[in-house]
């Protein structure tokens, strides 16, 4: 068998998508890829390269090929032609590379012996003499439970995720399976192997509890394609790139090139950083200042210290005026590059967050605070943990006080000294006070196309009702009731544009479409959270939702990072998963960290939640069963520390 691996991962319901879109294609849908192999097209029967579309070519039945199959190889860099195709290597070097008509499930596929093969991400019609593990079955990669066949779940600590179950023994695990301990008496299935060519890119064949089964390889090399562009560079597809994963959001100008799961595989470019993100990690290209990054790139700094080139800033700053009960200030004095704000907090605060912001979106970064009682903390150095919020949002930088009962000494009555850097002279910033430790939430769900479930409905929608029963479950371990739920519907054009998130850059600008619920400042303290219809990102498969910033934008609405947005497909199915989820995404709203961030070189700063030094097995660590561990697995993750207690009650958000 050889291994296959796609660097192009359009999402393994992309055609799908669209068909939710446009109705009378999901009813054309099978006719339309039967018209298409008739054709000609990737995928289709053939004798000679005659019987196929230019610039396809005939792959033969002498070549593995049962009935001949139309195909473009190497991929084109410009992606595979057709409605119904993606790319794979055919070679356990991936060094050969080729179209491939995309799947679902073996249905979509041609019966002459060929099943729908699971591609690292995405999932390609290949016979099944060359398929490593078909998609969706134990083994396959896989970023959530959909992603699965019936009755097994996504492992999202494996490498591009792995599709198990849990198991008594072998015979549970199918006859490829094998049943294995995941640590602390957790038996999963795993897929069965006798060598390395069975398995996926990243993976080779290990013994474990006397059974060959494919499993991470530690030693496998990042580079996922030799012949790609390193990190940082210009791509159109994952073809491209040396990592395998080519970001093409509309913030990434020219796209730009990464390795995903750095954490666990590494950076395949020397010259770049692995960077944690909410829901994975990818390699930046590292820099000195602007000059060293591409036009339309900044150089912006790590919580690390370092610098890498990023996107430029995609938040929409809010609006200095007008801002009902929210006071803004315009005033902040320095030279050059450096502004200072000055800032009184009152006697018998608890908490509090002030926001720097660019109403000419030019980049924010904190750097360092003088207290009331004449001590300078600079943030670099001694908060780093919450400087992430300058690569998430770039012009608008909540700074939440204090993440951390050790650091409560920063809230002091009396004046404060504010600096950050940013080119915009007029830049503005508010401050949010929290008096006493606060005990309820309130929430604004955004309906965005969500089947079956309106305003209207929402307050009888069963599922619906079982998500925020969880959530509320959730919250009350840290003592927060959920308050007003307000329901709003986006209507017309705009549930049209963003019922399917495609890229970074929408899901800001969807964040911009809240409105304050009111004109009281009570009002305005409140969350917003977006349900869409699904997620097709193609550099992030399978993702579940995402807090905006850590902690979010607080109080002001229409902004990029005012809110989250959650995808609604598993609503129906698993309303419980979907409130585990969103618990865990406000969490990071209102400034939690990860206990253990993936790889376990970092955690969060609080003393009280335990530490896993390898997430990637979750099963052995000690807070695997917390609310703000980095993956989400099959068992109770809801407890809530006293020290997550403490953070979450002073956010000016918790009233």
């Amino acid at each position: 068998m050889n291994t296959l691996q796609t660097p192009e991962k359009p999402g393994r319901r992309t055609w799908v998508y669209g068909a939710l879109l446009l109705g009378l294609f999901l009813v054309l849908g099978p006719a339309c890829r039967q018209l298409e192999r008739n054709m000609g097209a990737t995928g289709g029967f053939c004798t000679t390269t005659d019987d196929c579309q230019e610039p396809l070519t005939c792959l033969t039945e002498t070549e593995g090929f049962p009935g001949g199959y139309c195909s473009a190889q190497p991929c084109p860099q410009v992606g595979c032609p057709g409605s119904f195709a993606t790319c794979a290597f055919l070679d356990p070097a991936h060094t050969v590379s080729a179209c491939v008509e995309s799947c679902n499930t073996d249905m979509d596929c041609r019966t002459d012996g060929y099943i729908c093969a699971d591609l690292d991400g995405a999932s390609g019609c290949l016979p099944g003499s060359m398929a490593t593990t078909g998609a969706g079955s134990i083994g396959a990669s896989c970023a959530a439970d959909g992603d699965c066949d019936a009755g097994l779940t996504c492992m999202t600590n494996f490498v591009f995720g792995y599709c198990s179950k849990a198991c008594v023994s072998d015979g549970d695990c199918g006859s490829d399976g094998a049943c294995i301990d995941q640590g602390g008496g957790t038996m999963r299935c795993m897929d069965g192997c006798t060598n390395n060519s069975q398995c996926r890119f990243s993976y080779s064949c290990t013994v474990r509890d006397g059974s060959g089964v494919c499993d991470v390889d530690a030693t496998t090399d990042a580079v996922r394609n030799p012949s790609g562009q390193p990190d940082g560079q210009p791509c159109v597809n994952d073809i491209n790139c040396q990592g395998g994963t080519c970001i093409v959001a509309d913030d990434f100008p020219g796209g730009y090139c990464t390795t995903m799961d750095c954490d666990i595989v590494g950076c395949s470019t020397a010259n770049s950083t692995c960077v944690n993100l909410q829901r994975d990690s990818l390699c930046f290209v590292n820099c000195n200042d602007a000059s060293d990054c591409r036009d339309g790139y900044r150089c912006t700094t790590l919580e690390s210290g370092g610098k890498v080139c990023y996107s430029l800033p995609p938040i929409q700053a809010p609006d200095a005026v007008g801002s009902g009960s929210i006071n803004i200030v315009c005033d902040s004095t320095g030279s050059g590059n450096t502004r200072t704000v000055r800032f009184n907090i009152g006697s018998g605060t608890d908490g509090f967050v002030v926001v720097p912001f660019s109403p000419a979106q030019s980049e924010v970064a904190p750097t360092r605070m003088t207290l009331p009682d004449g001590q300078v903390f600079d943030f670099e150095r001694d908060y780093s943990f919450q400087t992430i919020n300058s690569l998430l949002l770039g012009t608008i930088v909540p700074m939440f006080f204090p993440a951390s009962p050790s650091f409560a000494y920063l809230v002091q009555p009396g004046q404060y000294v504010f600096e950050y850097e940013t080119d915009d002279a007029s830049s503005c910033y508010y401050v949010l006070e929290q008096s006493d430790p606060g005990t309820t939430l309130d929430v604004n769900f955004y309906l965005v196309g969500v089947p079956g479930v309106t305003s209207a409905t929402a307050d009888t929608d069963a599922s619906f009702q079982a998500m925020l029963s969880e959530f509320r479950s959730i919250y009350s371990n840290a003592g927060i009731s959920i308050g007003t739920v307000r329901t709003i519907d986006i209507t017309g054009a705009d549930r049209d544009r963003y019922a399917v998130i495609r890229d970074f850059g929408e899901i800001y600008r969807l964040l911009a479409l809240s409105t304050a619920p009111g004109s009281t400042l009570d009002e305005a303290l409140s969350v917003n959270v977006f349900l869409i219809q699904e997620f097709n990102i193609s550099e992030l498969p399978g993702l579940l939702g995402l807090s905006a910033g850590i902690p979010g934008v607080p109080g002001v609405h229409g902004n990029g990072g005012a809110g989250l947005v959650f995808t609604s497909a598993d609503l129906q199915g698993a309303p419980d998963q979907l409130g585990q989820t969103m618990g865990h995404e406000v969490g990071h709203f209102l400034g939690l960290r990860h206990t253990s961030e993936r790889g376990g070189s970092e955690y969060d700063p609080l003393d009280d939640t335990p530490r896993c030094s390898n997430p990637e097995d979750p099963y052995g660590c000690p807070d695997v069963g917390n609310l703000m561990f980095p993956f989400a697995v099959d068992t109770d993750q809801s407890s809530v520390t006293a020290n997550q207690r403490f953070v979450l009650q002073r956010n000016p958000l918790v009233k």
